[in-house]
C-alpha cells in the first residue's frame, strides 16, 4: 500500500542499502512512476545507514524480548514485530519533544484505550456443525 493513497502524504525520497533487497526492477518502476527518489547507500557498510541500522537494532531486540518473555513460538515473529513497530511509533522521542512519531505524521493523537498486551490470549472460534451441547467451542 502506497502512502500516497492511504493517507494523502506522498514520500519523496526512499532510502535503502545496497545489498540487494530492494533493488528489484519492480520498486525501481514504482519510485520512477511515482516520482519517488530512490537513494541507495553501499551494500555491507552499515556506518553508511546508521539510524536506519539502530533502528533495525531496537526492532529486532524489542521483538525478540516481547516473544521470550511471553514464550511466543517463532511463528509469529511477523506479528511481533508489527507490535513493536506501533510501540515504537507511540513512544515519544528526543526528536518531537511531547509527541510521538504517530503524532508529528498524522497530526493528531492516537487513541490507546484498546491497545492490548502482547502475548493477550486469543481463541478461534470453532464453527464445526457436529458440536454436541457443552463442547467446546474455541
Amino acid at each position: 500500500m502506497c502512502i500516497k493513497t492511504s493517507i494523502e502524504k506522498r514520500a519523496d525520497t526512499f532510502h535503502t542499502n545496497g545489498g540487494g533487497e530492494s533493488t528489484s526492477h519492480e520498486l525501481n518502476h514504482f519510485c520512477d512512476k511515482e516520482g519517488i527518489s530512490h537513494m541507495l547507500t553501499n551494500p555491507y557498510a552499515p556506518q553508511r545507514n546508521g539510524i536506519v541500522e539502530r533502528r533495525n537494532w531496537t526492532l529486532l531486540e524489542m521483538t525478540r524480548f516481547l516473544m521470550k518473555v511471553k514464550d511466543i513460538p517463532n511463528h509469529f515473529w511477523d506479528e511481533a514485530v508489527r507490535h513493536t513497530t506501533f510501540i515504537i511509533n507511540h513512544t515519544p522521542t528526543q526528536e518531537f519533544i511531547g509527541a510521538t512519531p504517530f503524532d508529528r505524521f498524522y497530526g493528531e493523537k492516537l487513541n490507546l484505550e484498546d491497545l492490548k498486551v502482547f502475548g493477550y490470549v486469543a481463541y478461534e472460534r470453532d464453527v464445526s456443525k457436529h458440536l454436541n451441547k457443552l463442547d467446546d467451542r474455541s
